[in-house]
């Protein structure tokens, strides 16, 4: 497990990168202002999804998410801290 802390500001940016052992992945506001985070890079205010301060965002894939894509973020004003908690284990393709 990895937790650590990220910085969103009003310019988009990355957040995770692509890691294909990650299982799982919590995203938490624990800024002040809204933040909107994506898989997709583009227009991330528009289409992003919307944390308002103290929400959280999971995903995991026995759920048959994709947390081991990319997760972009932005924030709606400011600079924001952003709290990412990242689980990992074998891929089932290494499953013994």
């Amino acid at each position: 497990m990895s937790m650590f802390a990220a910085v969103v500001t009003t310019e988009e940016r990355m957040i995770t990168a692509y890691n294909k052992r990650r299982l799982s992945l919590v995203i938490h506001n624990n800024g002040t202002a809204r933040v909107f985070v994506s898989q997709d890079p583009a227009n991330i205010a528009a289409n992003g999804f919307p944390l308002d301060p103290g929400w959280s965002i999971g995903l995991q894939t026995v759920e048959g998410d994709e947390p081991a894509l990319p997760i972009y973020g932005v924030s709606s004003s400011g600079s924001q801290d952003v709290r990412v908690v990242e689980q990992y284990g074998k891929l089932e393709s290494e499953a013994v």
